[in-house]
């Protein structure tokens, strides 16, 4: 899973919908998402000490403001 201290790059883009069905598939690995979403700014407790945070998916368009 690490290699000299660096976690695994997964190189292709998955849906989101892939990593919460299998989450312990991409344990410890940066995983680049196919959509972009939004990450909600607070958590909440989850089962078994794990948290719990609000993903919405989104179309957000990024222009760089310098063009």
């Amino acid at each position: 899973m690490f290699d000299k201290g660096r976690p695994k790059v997964d190189k292709k883009a998955v849906p989101l919908e892939d990593v919460v069905a299998e989450p312990q598939k991409y344990a410890g690995l940066i995983v680049t998402l196919r959509s972009t979403y939004c990450i909600g700014d607070a958590g909440m407790p989850g089962p078994g000490g794990s948290v719990i945070v609000p993903v919405i998916e989104s179309n957000l368009l990024y222009r760089n403001p310098e063009t």
